[in-house]
């Protein structure tokens, strides 16, 4: 019964995944909409 713990193995890479692309997409596009 350990299927809450493989959950959040699964979910959190993806989660900081998404947080990293996000931040890099934001850092990379407001420079060059100045």
């Amino acid at each position: 019964m350990k299927e809450p713990v493989t959950k959040i193995q699964y979910t959190a890479p993806i989660a900081l995944g998404i947080m990293l692309f996000f931040i890099s997409f934001l850092t990379f596009v407001l420079p060059l909409s100045k």
